[in-house]
C-alpha cells in the first residue's frame, strides 16, 4: 500500500477509485488478496479469490482442540468484523 500502488498510480493511468480497482489472486494468492482488500477497502472495491485458501486455519484440523468456527482464519474476521466498508456492498464468502 506504501509502495506497490503509489508507484502503479505514478507510472500507469489508473483511478483512485477504489470502486473502480480490483485485486485478485489464486489459492493463497486468492486468500492474501481477499485479506488486503478487506483491509484497504479505501483503495480496492473488488476482490477476485479465485479457488481461495479459505481454509487456513490456525490450528491442525485433526487437533481435538480445533473449532471449525474459531480456528478458519478468514471465516472468523469476516464473522466478527464490521461489514460497514466499501468492500462489503453484494459480498458473500462462499
Amino acid at each position: 500500500m506504501t509502495e506497490l500502488v503509489p508507484y502503479l498510480e505514478y507510472r500507469y493511468s489508473i483511478t483512485k477509485d477504489p470502486n473502480q480497482r480490483a485485486i485478485a489472486g489464486f489459492s493463497l494468492g486468492g486468500l492474501s488478496a481477499f485479506d488486503i482488500a478487506w483491509h484497504h477497502a479505501d483503495y480496492f472495491g473488488k476482490v477476485g479469490a479465485f479457488s481461495g485458501s479459505f481454509w487456513w486455519r490456525k490450528r491442525d484440523a485433526k487437533s481435538r482442540f480445533y473449532s471449525e468456527n474459531y480456528d478458519r482464519i478468514m471465516h472468523q474476521q469476516v464473522r466478527e468484523e464490521d461489514l460497514n466498508r466499501g468492500l462489503n456492498s453484494g459480498f458473500r464468502l462462499a
